[in-house]
């Protein structure tokens, strides 16, 4: 699925001669893409990309093209076409467990598939996404409300899933896990993306999941996309930091070993192959 912006701009407040933008002349194809990461320091333009995408906000100038969807300030989709959209579209905020609203577990994961997949066999097809992501026939009736943090966002992540979307966009979902969960969580959202070929955009400050997940990287800067590319190459750049993002302990571990002169093969983020990497080097 293509997901592409054409010299995208977008500010609020457009009788001020002094706007502010908050994206300004971005441009990316994330068509060949699966699994992509957007980073940047607070208030550089991370949510309104999303906001875009799923066409809650129209842009100021520019086009953006979800397929066959264009949104642009020119253009005006009526309520079919915006639905249709958004039937391809699952989208997990920060605090996924918030758009829990149902008694129970099983109920809050049926009305995404009853709204979008009314045809299907509801319960059945709920049952079936409960235990793609982890949750067995124990937690059906439970209040999604008494469940631990990890538990809600598995929830969370299943009533989205329900109405099938070729696209998942994750914002800031690790957010309030401990490491072991923040792994759980985003182990199983790569088995998504895997299994059922859905395209993951991910909006994360966290450079550790992205090096670890990411396919792809959009770095954006005083509300301009500045990098974009594989994250172990970004990371690896001089001076980096300046952009408001903490280098993973790896990738500094990596290169101080590369101002000794070590040879490292790209890509190697996991420590036991790291260790290889360096015995080769003796």
């Amino acid at each position: 699925m293509q997901i592409k912006f054409d010299n995208v701009n977008f500010f609020y407040n457009t009788r001020d001669p002094l706007k502010q933008f908050v994206l300004k002349n971005v441009s990316f194809d994330l068509e060949k893409d699966n699994f992509i990461a957007i980073t940047g320091k607070t208030g550089s333009g991370k949510t309104t990309i999303i906001d875009l995408i799923f066409a809650f906000l129209k842009p100021n100038s520019g086009v953006i093209k979800v397929d066959d969807f264009i949104n642009c300030s020119e253009k005006k989709n009526n309520q079919k076409i915006l639905y249709n959209l958004r039937k391809k579209i699952g989208i997990l905020f920060q605090f996924a467990e918030y758009q829990l609203f149902k008694n129970t577990v099983i109920e809050d994961v049926m009305f995404g598939i009853k709204n979008f997949c009314p045809k299907k066999n509801v319960k059945e097809k709920a049952k079936e996404i409960l235990e793609l992501v982890g949750l067995d026939e124990s937690f059906y009736d439970r209040p999604p409300f008494e469940l631990s943090d990890g538990e809600k966002k598995r929830v969370a992540i299943a009533c989205v899933l329900g109405y099938e979307p070729e696209i998942l966009i994750l914002d800031e979902l690790t957010v309030g896990l401990d490491t072991e969960k923040k792994t759980q969580i985003m182990d199983l959202i790569k088995k998504i993306q895997r299994d059922k070929k859905i395209k993951i955009i991910l909006v994360t400050h966290d450079m550790e999941i992205v090096l670890k997940y990411a396919d792809k990287m959009l770095l954006l800067d005083n509300n301009k996309i500045i990098k974009e590319g594989c994250p172990y190459d970004i990371l690896q750049e001089d001076n980096i930091e300046k952009f408001g993002i903490a280098i993973p302990n790896i990738i500094k571990f990596i290169n101080l070993l590369k101002k000794q002169d070590y040879r490292i093969k790209k890509n190697t983020i996991i420590i036991d192959e790291l260790i290889e990497e360096i015995k080769k080097n003796k």
